[in-house]
């Protein structure tokens, strides 16, 4: 082929081809495959990482570049081979760096964390690895289930703080399809009265929206929990067998709160929980999962105030929201961590008038107008 400029390059000795004429310096052979491969090569799923090694070996940019160039815009369809964890951390970092990721975040994150799983990085690549994702395009509810607990991470400082700092920006954003693409996520707040037919909904904007009254009422002494976007009502004293409750997981635990209280309400920010009861102490509680330990560290106790019985307490931007309500319209107060100290600042009135018996909030999509 050298000597006499025949082309004799196919799809079964291409490869071989190419190492040969990589190996004897034999450039024109080397263009004949390079030639070769620009009209033939088809590139997939399953062999883009293949063909993006390979080119990079023998110094081919242009074919490189593509093979790349697909896995990143196919990277949904890459991730369904399993080979996500055998790329190198170089390899990685590369992909990550891509803003035109063609896949949703949460995906991406969490075949980071298999990677992380099979490739047992130092702590330094871990931290580099997670300041290299969106962590503001993850959904929280997933961050919290599947990422701040890892074994990566519940022992990593660094990371811990790159998922708080990104978690407290106060437009929280998910991705779609594309880095590209985004969402407002919209965080609204319910409020739960002592009489579960009369809710009432704080949006993000501020304001006070009307929510139809429930089919039945439960009567007092219920509890209430979030699921997704869907609120779940147990027990009350009307309808003490109105739903079913699926305890998947109990756990003993030997710590206990820095103080009794008779009314206790709390918001969960990340690996932080923040209490607050009747008496006016404001606890910040951190829990840990490390291999399957739970524990339980109280960071903070700062007095506030005296409170009734009936409110409820959510975690907003650094600062704890307080609804509270008795047989009234419900106010809301605001308290901020750092300083200590509660904020005056005016809200607009509640159109419901009844007691608070707690607040949830509720996370979903709003497509920005």
């Amino acid at each position: 082929m050298s000597l006499c400029s025949v082309d004799l390059v196919n799809e079964d000795n291409c490869v071989n081809m190419l190492d040969a004429g990589e190996m004897m310096q034999l450039d024109d052979v080397k263009d004949l495959c390079h030639c070769y491969l620009k009209k033939s090569l088809v590139i997939n799923a399953d062999n883009c990482l293949h063909w993006w090694r390979l080119m990079n070996r023998y110094n081919v940019p242009d074919l490189s570049n593509r093979a790349v160039s697909y896995l990143t815009k196919n990277l949904t369809d890459f991730i369904e081979t399993k080979n996500i964890v055998h790329l190198s951390k170089t390899e990685l970092l590369e992909i990550l760096s891509n803003d035109d990721l063609k896949c949703k975040e949460d995906v991406i994150m969490k075949d980071v964390i298999k990677w992380l799983e099979a490739n047992n990085p130092n702590a330094d690549d871990v931290k580099r690895i997670f300041e290299m994702t969106r962590m503001d395009l993850v959904d929280p509810q997933f961050l919290i289930q599947n990422v701040v607990f890892s074994k990566f991470i519940s022992d990593n400082n660094c990371v811990q703080q790159i998922i708080k700092n990104a978690r407290r920006s106060e437009d929280l954003t998910t991705g779609c399809n594309s880095r590209y693409i985004f969402h407002n996520r919209r965080v609204d707040v319910f409020v739960l009265h002592w009489h579960t037919s009369l809710l009432s909904c704080f949006t993000s904007e501020g304001t006070w929206e009307d929510v139809p009254p429930a089919p039945v009422n439960p009567g007092a002494w219920y509890s209430a929990a979030r699921l997704g976007n869907k609120i779940y009502i147990t027990g009350g004293g009307c309808r003490r067998k109105c739903a079913l409750v699926y305890d998947v997981c109990v756990s003993n635990l030997s710590s206990r709160l820095p103080y009794s209280s008779r009314c206790l309400r709390g918001s969960v920010h990340l690996s932080d929980i923040y209490l607050l009861d009747n008496y006016g102490n404001v606890m910040n509680v951190q829990v840990t999962d490390s291999d399957g330990e739970i524990k339980i560290q109280v960071k903070s106790t700062p007095k506030w105030k005296l409170f009734a019985y009936w409110f409820g307490v959510l975690y907003q931007n650094g600062s704890l929201l307080f609804f509270s309500g008795w047989d009234s319209n419900c106010e809301i107060t605001k308290y901020n961590l750092a300083e200590r100290k509660e904020q005056h600042i005016t809200f607009p009135e509640s159109p419901r008038s009844d007691t608070v018996f707690g607040v949830l909030p509720v996370y979903y999509e709003a497509a920005r107008q």
